[in-house]
């Protein structure tokens, strides 16, 4: 299984195929029966998949900045990071290639490259090693660097790197200060799989794995319910998808059961619909708490 640190409870890696190029839950591809390899993940290990907004937030990101997006329709995870607001490493691949973070300052999105989102981006490029760049050695830049901003970092054939812009562009050219600092990408080109892995292809290889997931965490439902017969099994339901899960495993694991929804007043209406709509949908009965004004 992906691995959790025992105190902490945080995943700190999951499993890739690079066969079927597609994110896995164990060590062990359900497919093609071939070992994965193992991706390290920030804490705490809260993965997703990209959803269609977030992936055209990222494709804007990559054309705006870099000028092309070279991920395609390839399956992009997100794994939830601490930071002020939204904050996601990407990962690609089994790569990870940048982190997404929303900048409160600048009400947008930034995109830091990593190490092999860099590489992608600079298929041909030897790699500059070096703490800072002068202001002297810059010949040109686009119009659109900020203090701050990740660049790539090009001269003729001869290296390929990537940096943080330390001045805007209208101060890039300063000959009395490094105007750049340098992060070492590494030579030789990090090239993508030549295999875009699909959702449904994920599904199949994670199916076992998660079969046998399911099946422990109904026998474990099970098992406290037998342990306190004639109390009653209820189930908070907030509409999101981790109770959604919770809720359809006690369902398979015990004949009868109560949903209980906390309407705080902040929960958008479509998130109060939903809840409404799937319990009476799943034949499962429905306590609902409203708390008012109170928030």
């Amino acid at each position: 299984m992906s691995g959790r640190k025992p105190f902490e409870q945080a995943l700190d890696h999951m499993f890739w195929c690079d066969q079927c190029n597609v994110p896995l839950i164990a060590d062990t591809c359900g497919a093609c029966g071939r070992e994965g390899r193992r991706v390290p993940l920030s804490p705490p290990g809260d993965v997703r998949p990209c959803s269609p907004y977030e992936r055209g937030v990222l494709r804007r990101l990559l054309t705006d900045n870099y000028g092309v997006d070279p991920f395609g329709d390839r399956i992009v995870l997100l794994n939830k990071i601490p930071g002020d607001d939204k904050n996601d490493e990407v990962i690609v691949d089994g790569l990870t290639v940048g982190v997404v973070s929303y900048d409160l300052a600048l009400a947008d999105y930034r995109l830091d490259l990593r190490y092999d989102g860099a590489r992608v981006l600079l298929p041909r490029e030897k790699h500059l090693n070096g703490k800072g760049v002068s202001g002297r050695c810059v010949t040109g830049c686009t119009p659109d660097i900020r203090p701050g901003d990740v660049v790539l970092l090009r001269a003729s054939e001869t290296f390929g790197g990537f940096g943080v812009a330390r001045a805007g562009s209208d101060r890039l050219r300063d000959p009395g200060e490094n105007t750049l600092k340098v992060r070492k990408i590494g030579s030789g080109a990090r090239k993508l799989n030549a295999r875009a892995g699909t959702l449904d292809a994920a599904a199949a290889a994670n199916a076992p794995a998660l079969r046998a997931m399911e099946k422990d965490a109904i026998n474990t439902v099970r098992g406290v319910a037998g342990q306190h017969r004639g109390l009653p099994v209820t189930v908070s339901f907030s509409g999101g998808k981790d109770s959604l899960v919770v809720l359809h495993l006690a369902r398979k694991a015990v004949p009868r059961l109560t949903a209980f929804f906390v309407d705080t007043g902040l929960e958008f209406p479509e998130t109060v619909e939903y809840v409404e709509r799937y319990t009476r949908a799943a034949g499962v009965e429905l306590k609902v708490e409203r708390a008012g004004g109170a928030f």
